[in-house]
């Protein structure tokens, strides 16, 4: 239900990569300047220094995962709740630069059986697909979907 409304809000501009990408684009910026300043950036982040990571070419878990919202999974339970699971940046520079293609850029929509989909908003800029429910729709079903849970 999380994912559903972060793509809800996807489909108002929300959390999509694609402004960035025209921007980046329009700068000159490659897909590897971008995954280097990215990494760059996580490297001085403050979050590195409370771990003593192994290997120099680990750092902490900031970034992506298959998908915004998905944190990575750790055999050491302390380290998932305060965000330091260490992985490695190539793992790390290949997300990024599947955000940088757009991978994670996708909308909410409820299908005509009544579940829940995530639609490829590139697909949906090229008019491949038609959403098949309204903002609202997808917003009610979600919050029936989370009362649910809670007995509501």
């Amino acid at each position: 239900m999380h994912q559903g409304l972060v793509y809800l809000f996807n489909r108002h501009g929300g959390f999509d990569f694609g402004p960035l990408r025209f921007l980046l684009d329009s700068l000159g910026v490659s897909k590897s300047d971008f995954c280097e300043g990215v990494l760059g950036v996580v490297r001085r982040d403050n979050k590195r220094g409370y771990i003593q990571c192994d290997d120099c070419r680990k750092s902490v878990d900031q970034l992506v995962t298959g998908r915004i919202g998905k944190m990575m999974r750790s055999t050491d339970k302390n380290a998932e709740l305060r965000y330091l699971v260490e992985v490695d940046e190539d793992w790390q520079r290949k997300v990024l630069g599947m955000a940088f293609d757009g991978k994670f850029d996708k909308v909410a929509d409820i299908d005509d059986e009544g579940k829940l989909r995530f639609r490829e908003r590139e697909q949906l800029r090229k008019g491949d697909k038609v959403l098949a429910a309204s903002s609202s729709e997808v917003g009610e079903f979600l919050h029936d979907a989370i009362a649910s849970v809670y007995g509501a």
